[in-house]
């Protein structure tokens, strides 16, 4: 539950970036930050009704994903393991991916009315879903450049 709950945090960070690659999501802060990917443009039909079924992690555990860093010379303090093994992303990315995918002009369906149990996503064409595989993840701390984090860290990711 634990991993479930931290991917739910970073869900909004990397939604946009996971929709517009081939499902390899990174955050880590000293890879080179790839040019801005822009959506398969949409002709005047628009598209067909689509929708986003799930995303799976499937990362071994124990598996290192990134580190802590801290100090002026962003000196390694621990790691950041993987402890989940297998894990369904949780609905919130689900709705995240949704909303990216609509804000592109596609004709996403679920997900608009869960107060009332209604969903869509049956009705669409295509659906879409994605493994993530592999995952970088490093934190810093205040003196080595982080001053947003926004509470403790843990050395899980």
């Amino acid at each position: 539950m634990r991993a479930v709950a931290e991917l739910s945090m970073i869900a909004r960070r990397v939604a946009m970036a996971w929709l517009c690659s081939t499902l390899s999501v990174g955050c880590h802060t000293q890879m080179p930050v790839p040019a801005q990917l822009a959506p398969i443009p949409l002709d005047s039909g628009g598209s067909a009704p689509i929708t986003f079924t799930c995303l799976v992690v499937r990362i071994t555990p124990g598996t290192v994903v990134g580190h802590h860093h801290d100090g002026l010379a962003k000196v390694k303090r621990f790691p950041h393991t993987w402890s989940a093994g297998l894990t369904q992303a949780s609905d919130e990315f689900r709705i995240v991916a949704l909303e990216e995918l609509r804000r592109f002009g596609y004709e996403a369906r679920g997900g608009d009315n869960m107060l009332f149990g209604e969903d869509e996503s049956g009705k669409a064409e295509y659906q879409l879903g994605g493994t993530v595989s592999q995952l970088f993840f490093d934190t810093f701390g205040g003196l080595a450049g982080n001053y947003s984090w926004p509470g403790p860290l843990s050395g899980v990711a």
